[in-house]
């Protein structure tokens, strides 16, 4: 309308006033929500990119028991197989996951159950709530209606961090990283000695640094700082 009133042509008329009025008042509204949904935005994307990294499963459920969403391991090894507790997006009455889905939102609290299948789950289920106004987290709970997260591991899965990974977060030698990479997947020192063609003194003295420097007291405490920390195996 505007363009149409360019020089010489006739003036506004009173309804074409009215109506570039309201269109300029929504186009506003309109630009204004965009500018505002801009972080929310963002924040999903990189909430994406987080839940994706993750080497273990994250579903959301809603109060109809419905998926609402599922990150990128939870599609390939939990929703990507036939399971009898969740079909067609929606947990199945009585199964298993929707009587622990049952209970968090019965009592608020968490709760956890392991799964016995060919691969056994390891499923924590917590209630879903944000303060509202933080971080915008307030629209992602309304906008996809979660109420309690399934967190899904599949145990002896896991995959540790790699010994150049471990030197960049801890001031370790190669060898004490090699070291701190086969304790977190399970090894012994004997046979750590016995792979590597080293003296089981050499492999002790070398658990001493590796508690020193990581902070730990005890290898067992050691062994599960490592187990928790992420693999970089979950960005393939």
């Amino acid at each position: 309308v505007g363009f149409n009133h360019g020089a010489g042509r006739a003036d506004f008329t009173d309804e074409e006033h009215r109506y570039f009025s309201a269109l300029g008042t929504h186009l506003k509204r309109t630009v204004e929500t965009l500018i505002q949904a801009a972080p929310v935005a963002q924040a999903f994307a990189v909430s994406e990119f987080a839940l994706n990294a993750l080497h273990y499963g994250v579903i959301g459920i809603n109060a109809l028991r419905n998926v609402t969403f599922a990150n990128q391991f939870a599609e390939n090894c939990i929703l990507g197989r036939p399971r009898p507790d969740v079909v067609h997006g929606k947990l199945v009455d009585g199964s298993e996951l929707d009587m622990l889905f049952r209970q968090v939102r019965g009592d608020g609290r968490v709760h956890s159950l392991r799964i016995r299948s060919t691969t056994p789950l390891y499923v924590t289920a917590l209630p879903f709530s944000c303060d509202p106004g933080e971080h915008g987290y307030n629209a992602l709970q309304a906008t996809v209606g979660t109420s309690v997260v399934l967190i899904f591991s599949m145990g002896k899965s896991k995959k540790m961090a790699s010994p150049s990974q471990l030197m960049q977060w801890f001031p370790l030698t190669p060898a004490e990283a090699r070291l701190a990479h086969e304790l977190g997947s399970g090894m012994s020192i004997d046979d750590y000695a016995l792979k590597y063609h080293v003296g089981v003194p050499t492999a002790r003295t070398q658990l001493r640094a590796l508690l020193k420097k990581t902070g730990e007291e005890r290898q067992q405490d050691l062994v599960r700082m490592l187990i928790s920390l992420p693999s970089p195996a979950i960005f393939s």
